[in-house]
């Protein structure tokens, strides 16, 4: 997998509640645009678990069809049901996504074999290489380190998004990459200490808003420059800080409105932002500094 930063795009959503096809794919050429090396559709900033399964469909399929070649499409086909994760692990992968995402299975707490069980059977079904997503604080659930040292020599899974948030848990996932193993930060705040451990990459929230300040923070640290890459991280901690003040996608969909790329608003049960927060971040956004 090539190295780089991958968005976690965001769903656009009409006033009527309606997924915006055609904003979708304007989001798409802006990442394009701004440096990144590809986009994951239909996952957790995607709002993958209030759309439909038409709805999913659809967002995949224009992708391919449109983007396929010209950046890297990762689709979501997580779930907590092994059966439904391998179906759309299938589906998505026939219709030409080049990587899929499956998430930790969520709310029933499966053990180590569950664990490894449930991805190997998304492994052997699906049609496209497969990344695991481990994010405890989202599923109750954590990919254990001796799981995904037996995941990672299944042929047909092809790295990790890592965003537990420890340091120290990272650290020992870097030490399982190589180059059949791909590790990519999924923390905002810690993009640079994942690619001083030897990350590949992050897959990003805050790149919606700003992908090439995201793309240049990782591209300047593998040009050997890691006093500009930590003056990048460090300009922007307070506002990834406030991207994640109430829950994801409700802030970053709130900036990229204040920023006039209005990408709608969010399902319930999200509804939004809490004032205070809001107020920050919007302050936060008109105090950036070109970096």
């Amino acid at each position: 997998m090539e190295k780089g930063i991958y968005t976690a795009l965001v769903t656009p959503f009409k006033s009527s509640g309606e997924v915006d096809a055609e904003k979708t794919e304007f989001f798409i050429e802006r990442q394009i645009k701004g440096g990144v090396k590809g986009v994951v559709l239909v996952g957790t900033t995607g709002e993958a678990p209030t759309l439909s399964r038409e709805e999913k469909d659809m967002i995949v399929e224009r992708a391919v069809k449109k983007f396929k070649g010209r950046t890297t499409i990762i689709a979501g086909c997580g779930s907590f049901d092994t059966r439904q994760a391998v179906s759309l692990a299938k589906r998505y992968g026939d219709m030409g996504a080049d990587f899929l995402l499956s998430v930790a299975p969520y709310y029933n707490k499966p053990d180590d074999e569950g664990m490894y069980s449930h991805f190997a059977a998304v492994a052997d079904a699906a049609a496209a290489p497969v990344l695991l997503y481990n994010v405890p604080s989202r599923t109750g659930s954590c990919i254990s380190l001796p799981v995904l040292g037996r995941l990672k020599t299944h042929g047909n899974v092809a790295g990790i998004k890592e965003a537990g948030g420890s340091i120290s848990f990272l650290s020992h996932v870097c030490a399982l990459a190589d180059d059949d193993f791909t590790v990519l930060c999924g923390n905002d705040d810690m993009i640079l200490p994942a690619l001083a451990l030897g990350a590949s990459g992050a897959v990003s929230v805050w790149s919606n808003l700003e992908p090439a300040v995201v793309t240049r923070l990782a591209q300047v640290f593998w040009d050997g420059d890691c006093v500009t890459a930590r003056k990048i991280q460090l300009s922007r901690l307070k506002l990834t800080d406030a991207l994640f003040a109430d829950t994801n996608p409700l802030p970053i969909k709130a900036a990229l409105k204040y920023a006039g790329l209005d990408a709608g608003g969010c399902r319930l049960p999200l509804k939004s932002m809490r004032s205070e927060n809001a107020s920050r971040l919007f302050s936060l956004l008109d105090g950036r500094e070109p970096v």
